[in-house]
């Protein structure tokens, strides 16, 4: 009796069916049910970086500053940046004057404002993770205001893969996750994964009396937003049965 078989999926066949109109949200049926399964192993993965670094989903479109009690809410569209100066074209251009977000040392972003006076940064990923800003960050009055941490335009460093299978694994933020994918390739690339025996992803499933018959797969990034854009892709699972 075989203790394991590899099954290949497409995000393009005929036996898988888009949620949402997106490949990165996908729900798979296989031709026959799987029973007496103890493990499931990501052995191959070929997936195309086509999502733009900011994007609605994850708040990275989103920067809101708050200058002496009045709030501008800035609202950017999905868009790959490749230079922090486009950012903050992009930006300035929205605030309309009221506040000017300029480089200091290189790596940190500075609010000037035309005036002294207090600000405050509302919590987004697009202020503190792309442009360095702290949580909560507030100061007194003031013409200046810098970051605390360098920008970061490329900050997507995994994705989460997530099958809705009983199984054991998830992450210590309670973030929907099956495989963590390392990304190594930029926009625009293709990402692949071979089986490697020194750093092999399962999950163990915790029902034994679980039945495959169809899987849905979903695409998250590192904080646990879902991501839409998505071009269709193909992965390889290995499928370990008890004896």
């Amino acid at each position: 009796m075989k203790d394991q078989e590899n099954l290949h999926f497409d995000t393009y066949d005929s036996n898988s069916t888009y949620t949402s109109y997106s490949a990165f949200d996908t729900t798979f049926k296989l031709a026959s049910s799987i029973k007496n399964i103890r493990k499931i192993t990501l052995s191959s993965l070929e997936f195309p970086v086509v999502f733009p670094n900011v994007r609605k989903n994850n708040t990275s479109t989103n920067f809101s500053i708050t200058i002496g009690g009045t709030t501008t809410n800035v609202v950017l569209g999905d868009y790959n940046y490749s230079s922090i100066a486009e950012l903050l074209t992009a930006i300035n251009n929205k605030l309309g004057g009221v506040a000017t977000l300029g480089l200091t040392n290189y790596v940190f972003i500075t609010i000037t404002l035309p005036t002294a006076n207090t600000i405050s940064i509302a919590n987004s990923v697009l202020a503190n993770i792309i442009l360095g800003f702290p949580k909560n960050a507030s100061t007194g009055s003031t013409t200046t205001y810098t970051g605390l941490y360098g920008y970061n335009l490329n900050y997507d460093n995994f994705i989460a893969m997530f099958l809705n299978i009983p199984s054991n694994c998830t992450s210590s933020g309670n973030h929907l996750i099956s495989y963590k994918i390392p990304l190594n390739a930029i926009q625009g690339m293709v990402y692949y994964l071979a089986q490697n025996n020194t750093f092999e992803q399962s999950i163990i499933v915790s029902d034994q009396n679980f039945v495959l018959s169809q899987f849905r797969v979903q695409i998250f990034d590192r904080f646990g937003y879902q991501i839409t854009q998505a071009n269709d892709y193909t992965f390889s699972l290995t499928i370990h049965y008890n004896n």
